[in-house]
């Protein structure tokens, strides 16, 4: 009886928190747990710039010094932190015994490899530097530090990994407690979508747009040079809206139109990936839990009011994911009908039109699927239709490129991490180097270049290039890189490290003004541009409506400092969760569901070689699409693919 309102999905949970069950832990192993909680409450707690108040004749006490000023063991967090680590190394240990689990070996890789991850990234946050290459104290210290995080690491792994095991073994049993959402779901979770974004979509109306959403307008109206900079054809259905407002004497109509009907599409396709899990047989609550995430989150409904191309682009990639995930989920079944293979054409299609480097996670997913529709003796016409459709984002650039006027994208967004690597060697080592050798860096990154280096972000540094830099090849580039790169390995592994942390590393929330307004969640709020032409359109906000806007806008800074929820806005614990549920699936040998994860690993790659670090509109497609690729646990659990 005491368990009767308790769905069966928690009450593991709750016997093992809640029941007094006796444990008797040698007094030997009480002091190698308590000194380990003290050691990992030290990690989480390290103060990365202390202030040395006093110096010493001797090595040996100024390091014991700079210990002393770097530990921050003093204070109730502290406390907490080491008793909460504590509780939780003896709660582990216990639970690994008595269910006879261990983490394996890739699991126990995964761990370091944040260990490492996240002790740079926090370094370079901090201090501008890797602890590594930096003498035997910062070394020691990294290693102390990267040893900490890739226990507690290991700690949270294991118990996600539990609970995937756990939400099979043990399904929740249905119950209603409200009619109508449970006889329609899908319904009312549209409505609570809609619901919770109209707020921001009519206080900010016609919508908040920044410099890229005027780029792209005037780029379509030959106000500037047209340009594949932004995707044009992302720009082309932007402009179609707005200049179909302007046609009817009013700006702010189109741009309002565009972002109302593309809001409306964008809704649906997340309760489509919401859907999925219910589809999948996971928990309820995980659904509705999906449906909040996308609904009340403010940086969903915050970019819902902006006008650029990455929210649409956002949900347009997890619509390619979901149809990846039907797509090989009805393979299984035998019941790949034609439709399905259109579905994930048209919409792997329409999601490389929209962002330019989702191509990169699209082609390789097609390659990926070529050997499965071989296994399961999938039609040749089927998979044909499905590569036709994806060939059509590069006819359509073909056309626009040659035939269109449209110049492509510049080919330094893709060296945006050795620009910067070699930007940062003249800046660190520029005594070191030769006349000579100064000048042949000074073909692609010169020291006026150095000066402005910004590790969060390359646009400074390209922004300022020789006027001949681009028409080097890239062997020629590539030749003078690494050429470098072997005379300076730490600071090239710095300047990648401080252009890519914040997607994989748990750093502290940047400033609004960091990587030029583009780093953490920055949720823009202004309508208008001061970086590019903006005479040719006229947009304007409702004054009535200022209070609800900067009440909106202060809410989303409130919510990043909420504690528990504020975990939505930190890149990285994507990143992760999206590696662990992949090492599920692998553990699991569900191999044909480790295509879309491939996919969002692909996307994250290509966060990390972007212009701007810890940047969330590069990011929000990985973010949205994790509640669809959640239902990968569920589909490879109830036998779609049994046989790996």
């Amino acid at each position: 009886m005491l368990f009767h309102n308790i769905p069966d999905f928690h009450k593991e949970i709750f016997v093992m928190t809640v029941q007094k069950t006796p444990v008797k832990i040698p007094v030997k192993k009480w002091v190698q747990y308590i000194i380990l909680s003290i050691c990992l409450a030290a990690v989480v707690t390290w103060n990365y710039t202390p202030e040395m108040r006093q110096e010493s004749d001797y090595p040996f006490i100024n390091a014991l010094l700079w210990l002393f000023y770097s530990l921050n063991g003093y204070g109730l967090l502290s406390t907490i932190a080491a008793l909460a680590i504590l509780a939780l190394l003896i709660k582990t240990d216990q639970h690994r015994k008595q269910k006879q689990r261990k983490l394996p070996g890739l699991g126990i890789f995964l761990a370091i490899l944040f260990g490492f991850g996240n002790v740079c990234g926090l370094w370079m946050y901090y201090d501008d530097i890797i602890p590594f290459g930096r003498g035997i104290k910062l070394f020691c210290t990294g290693i102390f530090q990267a040893i900490g995080y890739a226990v507690l690491f290991a700690i949270a792994e294991y118990w996600i990994l539990f609970l995937f095991d756990h939400m099979m073994e043990h399904p929740e049993k249905p119950h209603n407690r409200f009619r109508f959402a449970a006889e329609h779901p899908y319904i009312t979770g549209y409505i609570i979508i809609m619901v919770c974004w109209l707020p921001w979509i009519l206080a900010y109306y016609p919508a908040s747009a920044d410099n890229d959403v005027f780029w792209q307008l005037d780029t379509v109206t030959g106000y500037l040079p047209r340009s594949n900079h932004h995707p044009y054809f992302a720009s082309l259905v932007l402009g179609w809206f707005v200049l179909l407002g302007h046609h009817l004497g009013s700006d702010n109509l189109g741009l309002f139109l565009f972002v109302f009907i593309r809001d409306l599409l964008m809704a649906g396709i997340y309760v489509l990936a919401a859907k999925l899990i219910r589809q999948a047989k996971l928990p309820k609550a995980l659904y509705w839990a999906a449906i909040f995430f996308y609904a009340v989150t403010p940086v969903w409904g915050a970019y819902a009011k902006h006008a650029f191309k990455d929210t649409f682009g956002a949900a347009i990639f997890c619509l390619y994911i979901i149809t990846l995930i039907v797509l090989i989920r009805r393979i299984h079944e035998g019941q790949d009908s034609l439709r399905y293979y259109i579905y994930n054409g048209a919409a792997g299609c329409f999601a490389a039109l929209m962002r330019n480097n989702f191509i990169y996670c699209i082609v390789p997913a097609v390659i990926l699927l070529i050997p499965f529709f071989i296994k399961h003796k999938t039609r040749i016409y089927k998979a044909v239709t499905l590569m036709v459709l994806i060939s059509v984002y590069f006819m359509f650039n073909f056309y626009i490129f040659n035939f269109g006027g449209v110049a492509r994208g510049s080919k330094m967004e893709a060296r945006s991490i050795p620009l910067q690597q070699m930007a940062r060697t003249i800046r660190d080592h520029q005594d070191e180097l030769s006349s000579e050798e100064i000048q042949e860096l000074g073909e692609f990154v010169t020291a006026d270049q150095a000066a402005v280096y910004d590790p969060l972000v390359s646009d400074p540094v390209k922004s300022n290039m020789p006027e001949n830099a681009s028409e080097y090849s890239d062997a020629e580039f590539y030749r003078v890189w690494l050429k470098y790169f072997t005379r300076y390995p730490v600071s090239y592994v710095e300047a990648g490290i401080g252009l890519s942390s914040g997607y994989y590393a748990i750093t502290p929330k940047r400033d609004y003004d960091a990587g030029n307004w583009n780093s953490n969640m920055c949720i823009w709020d202004w309508l208008g541009a001061n970086a590019v032409p903006s005479d040719n359109f006229h947009f304007s906000y409702t004054q009535s409506t200022e209070f609800l806007r900067q009440l909106l806008d202060k809410w989303g800074d409130l919510w990043g400092q909420i504690p528990l929820l504020s975990i939505t806005y930190t890149i990285a614990v994507y990143t992760w969760l999206i590696l662990i549920l992949g090492l599920w699936v692998f553990k699991k040998k569900f191999r044909s569901y480790l295509i879309p994860v491939t996919s969002m690993i692909l996307l994250i790659l290509t966060c990390m070689a972007s212009p701007v670090n810890d940047c969330f509109r590069y990011y929000a497609p990985a973010a949205a699409s994790f509640p669809a690729l959640l239902s990968l646990s569920g589909f490879a659990w109830n036998g779609d693919n049994k046989n790996g």
